[in-house]
């Protein structure tokens, strides 16, 4: 049994769109090529979609719809895939993470998972309330081994002044986790950067976010209470990438950004 054969629909929106896609498909006994040529995409774009390894986005829903008569079918559904809640999307993000060629992240609040040392990822989760602390921070961290790879993606870092300003798991977690950030720069794929305080009003304010480049296209991820938001339309994920762009235009230069680390670090000795 393949992977689109295995899918349940009844888990996510996106699966169910994922499902109904492949049976349009072989409804018309179409093949995954002249689907794509309906789609303006490639075969294997066609086959991940079912697979549900990735999302339809809103201009192809609207040419299947419209080549299959279908209405406004799929981009109905695809509209409350958008808004709703995916309970799988950690999943689905954690997927093209581990396939990244860039990432790019903006944090107000915490430092990003990627670059956390296992106490600061623990203090957090315990805060949070988690089921088993323990368990999460050894995933979290385990993912940051993307980060070691023969070839690892470049990552591009913005951090709010804010996000020092809660000592999580108090002054000695505080200072492993400053002193790992002043190492993780240190790699030549790694760049992090802060946006100071007093800093004109800012589309950063809004909230934390990631932008995820993969070979096979680029998502966004908006960070939510309890979950998140992937954003796969091109429309939604260059609007991010353009606030991306805003924020980092407000940071403070790398140099300046490693001292103050530097400074902070030694604060908490």
């Amino acid at each position: 049994m393949s992977v689109a054969e295995s899918l349940d629909p009844r888990s996510s929106i996106h699966t169910w769109i994922s499902v109904y896609l492949r049976e349009q498909r072989l409804k018309r006994g179409l093949s995954y090529a002249q689907t794509a040529l309906i789609m303006k995409c490639g075969r294997s774009t066609v086959s991940n979609i079912e697979a549900a390894r990735l999302k339809l986005t809103m201009d192809q829903a609207v040419r299947l719809d419209r080549a299959w008569d279908l209405g406004q079918q799929l981009q109905i559904m695809l509209h409350f895939a958008r808004t709703s809640h995916d309970p799988e999307w950690w999943r689905s993000y954690t997927e093209y993470e581990a396939q990244a060629e860039i990432i790019k992240l903006f944090k107000c609040t915490a430092v990003p998972g990627l670059l956390q040392t296992r106490d600061y990822a623990h203090a957090l989760l315990v805060a949070g309330r988690a089921h088993d602390p323990g368990a999460a921070a050894e995933k979290r961290v385990a993912r940051q081994a993307i980060l070691h790879e023969e070839q690892p993606p470049d990552v591009f870092v913005l951090l709010a002044e804010s996000v020092f300003d809660c000592h999580v798991g108090g002054a000695e977690t505080m200072r492993k986790q400053l002193t790992h950030l002043l190492e993780m720069d240190r790699l030549l794929h790694v760049t992090i950067r802060l946006v100071p305080r007093g800093t004109e009003a800012h589309v950063g304010l809004d909230g934390s976010f990631n932008i995820v480049s993969t070979p096979t296209g680029t998502i966004g991820y908006v960070e939510a209470v309890n979950g998140g938001r992937l954003m796969t339309d091109p429309g939604e994920v260059r609007d991010l990438g353009i606030r991306y762009d805003r924020i980092s235009a407000l940071a403070f230069p790398r140099s300046t950004t490693l001292e103050f680390l530097q400074r902070t670090m030694e604060s908490f000795q």
